[in-house]
């Protein structure tokens, strides 16, 4: 996803593992590029300056 512009499907095969990573708590947000990502119990958010972004948890994922 970019700054602008629809998100969209891809299929990335390296996985985040190491138990030192940051991790977005729930409830905070975390901004870069254009893009604004929020954690929450419900799951995570993240959308760009047109609008448009994504919305993924354990169950489903969701463009928009």
């Amino acid at each position: 996803m970019s700054a602008r512009g629809k998100a969209r499907r891809a299929c990335v095969s390296d996985a985040v593992s190491s138990p030192t990573a940051r991790v977005l708590a729930y409830g905070k947000t975390f901004r870069y590029g254009g893009i604004r990502c929020k954690s929450r119990t419900s799951g995570l958010r993240c959308r760009n300056r047109s609008g448009h972004g994504f919305k993924l948890n354990r169950s489903a994922r969701r463009l928009f």
